[in-house]
């Protein structure tokens, strides 16, 4: 009696992407999410430089989210463009336990800029969708 065929395992896709790339799409979606229209956000130059340290020149990975996640959990300044203009001010800090995690907003609402912020988890979302997109174009 012959021994049952194992069922072969699902191939993960590897994504790759360069490192270039990567930086792009999260000063792109940092600028489309800034609640300042047309201007970058904070610090940009800094993220650019702490993500050009962190990353390898071709980033290559089966997991994308978590992997976007977790380079940008790295960076403390990009962790801040999730505070808004008004709570940097008051030295609210994004760890902050006195921090609200919630604002009750509706369609009707106008937030002034200066109290509005990055959703950092749409960034890491849109940058994670920017990059699949990216690699499988030329997959």
């Amino acid at each position: 009696m012959s021994k049952p065929l194992a069922t072969p395992k699902p191939q993960q896709n590897t994504i790759v992407v360069l490192k270039i790339t990567f930086i792009a799409e999260v000063i792109k979606w940092g600028i489309l999410q800034n609640p300042f229209k047309g201007q970058l956000p904070r610090k940009t130059e800094v993220v650019m430089e702490k993500l050009n340290t962190l990353l390898p020149e071709f980033i290559e990975t089966t997991n994308m989210r978590a992997f976007v996640s977790e380079i940008i959990e790295q960076v403390p300044e990009i962790r801040d463009w999730n505070l808004s203009q008004v709570e940097r001010e008051r030295g609210v800090k994004v760890d902050d336990e006195n921090r609200p995690s919630f604002a009750f907003t509706s369609l009707y609402d106008q937030i002034k800029p200066e109290y509005d912020f990055i959703d950092i988890d749409a960034l890491k979302q849109n940058v994670t969708r920017s990059l699949e997109r990216e690699a499988a174009e030329y997959a």
